[in-house]
């Protein structure tokens, strides 16, 4: 018999044995089948209420948007698994508020006896009058879009019951008291009643545009103008010593002047001999007009609101003979200026908060001041005309008569320490000196105190004769001697 038959007799005698390992070989063999459960579906995070908003009441009107969203979107329809994620957003606040509120098990299992408990509770019903008031004072801040500005009042028209038509107008209207573009302004005052909001928003946002590309514009070339990190002068000679060196190694620092006696600088350079030589040696002149020394700063110390240039009468009828400042006020002196800087608080428009302004206090200047950089950090590259009000008519003066450029004026909110706010005038003018404050505001803010007397006429009886005399000087005589011929 061939290997290849089948023995059908041998195989009916085959061991159990043998029959268990052919039954575990075709079990090997066999595809291996895995059994996969559905994956559970992502489950997105409870929306919290927010109880530390100053608005509770609209906080919670966001929470129940947010949950009831969040409902639809899992696709949960049954009250209390609805109820139950109410009552986990709430958190433990909103907890301890339905724990007191006296609802039995079956209402709080009821989403719509939840919302209207915390909505009575919540939102005051407060009249919508008070509202459109408070919308009416809405104005758009420097550092909000148009787009920012019209949804911050939509957001508070919803509580002023406007119809669509009448909320158009009033938007329309916030705009044009408060939108930074001139012409912009001027392109909705010509517009008829009805005009589309939608489309006043497009030509805002053209106008918001152009203004950014032209500040792009403008921070480009300002870069490409002072992309100068160092300046260095190969030739500059010391005052000092003559000599040629590095900052702060001068040789003469701590040298006495031969000539003067004073510390810091060789005789040869000493400036005090040089100009006693020059005094010695230069004729004089008969002339008794002195020619005035030009000062380096351009402190502006008189205000002039008019073009006249005629000479104004002095409008003090008292004479001041001290001037207290008062130490509170002085943050710093600087000794070589012998200046006096104050720090005040101030509100600028355009600027949302407060902010710190240091200003030298001037008690001779008549006007306050505000350098052109000082407006820059303030406003960037803001352009002037957006800001500052102009100043055509007004013509400012330095003590030795010379005209300060003004490129206009600005209203600040000024405050010092404790003291009461006021509305301070300043000019904005291209100088390098620092921020001045007048003697106006000075007095206004209390940064300083002027004692004053009134000068007065004598008030003596006229001297005719010795009876007169020693009436008007009682304690200078005690008797009338009779001198000898």
């Amino acid at each position: 018999m061939s290997n290849d038959e089948a023995d059908p007799d041998i195989e009916a005698d085959l061991p159990e044995e043998v029959e268990e390992i052919e039954e575990e070989q075709q079990a090997e063999q066999a595809p291996l089948q895995v059994q996969v459960r559905p994956r559970a579906k992502n489950m997105a995070p409870i929306p919290a209420m927010d109880w530390s908003q100053a608005d509770v009441g609209e906080s919670f009107s966001l929470f129940k948007q947010t949950l009831l969203l969040s409902c639809e979107d899992e696709e949960i329809v049954d009250d209390a698994k609805i109820a139950l994620k109410i009552k986990r957003g709430l958190g433990n606040e909103g907890l301890r508020r339905l724990n007191a509120s006296g609802l039995s098990q079956a209402d709080l299992s009821n989403p719509a006896i939840i919302w209207d408990y915390f909505e009575k509770q919540l939102k005051l019903q407060v009249n919508f009058r008070v509202y459109r008031l408070e919308l009416m004072q809405y104005r758009q801040n420097s550092s909000e879009s148009i787009d920012e500005f019209v949804t911050r009042c939509k957001t508070l028209a919803l509580k002023c019951e406007f119809e669509d038509a009448e909320l158009q107008e009033r938007i329309l209207e916030l705009l044009i008291a408060s939108t930074p573009f001139e012409a912009f302004q001027h392109e909705l005052l010509k517009q008829p009643k009805g005009h589309s909001l939608t489309a006043a928003l497009e030509e805002g946002r053209r106008y918001e545009a152009i203004s950014a590309g032209h500040r792009q514009v403008k921070g480009l070339q300002t870069q490409a103008t002072t992309d100068v990190h160092s300046v260095r002068h190969k030739n500059h000679v010391c005052q000092n010593c003559g000599l040629q060196h590095k900052p702060r190694s001068c040789p003469a620092f701590k040298d006495d002047c031969d000539a003067c006696g004073k510390k810091g600088h060789w005789a040869k350079m000493c400036r005090k001999s040089k100009q006693e030589k020059s005094r010695n040696t230069r004729p004089r002149s008969n002339s008794r007009q002195r020619r005035r020394r030009k000062p380096k700063d351009k402190d502006v110390h008189a205000v002039d609101d008019t073009v006249d240039k005629s000479d104004t009468a002095d409008t003090y009828s008292l004479e001041y003979y001290a001037v207290t400042v008062s130490n509170q006020c002085m943050d710093n002196i600087d000794a070589c200026r012998e200046s006096a800087y104050t720090k005040l608080t101030i509100e600028a428009p355009h600027l949302n908060g407060t902010h710190k302004l240091r200003l030298k206090i001037d008690t001779g200047a008549a006007g306050n001041t505000l350098p052109v950089r000082t407006y820059r950090q303030m406003y960037g590259n803001t352009p002037y005309k957006d800001i500052l009000q102009p100043a055509n008519h007004i013509k400012l003066v330095a003590y030795n008569g010379e005209a300060i450029k003004c490129v206009g004026t600005i209203m600040l909110k000024c405050q010092f320490q404790d003291s009461a706010p006021h509305e301070a005038l300043f000019y904005v003018v291209d100088v390098p000196g620092p921020a001045v404050a007048g003697l106006p505001t000075c007095e206004l803010l209390r940064l300083v105190t002027i004692n004053c007397d009134e000068v007065k006429p004598a008030t003596s009886n006229p001297i005719n004769n010795v009876d007169d005399l020693k009436q008007s000087y009682p304690e200078q005589f005690d008797t009338i001697g009779d001198p000898p011929n």
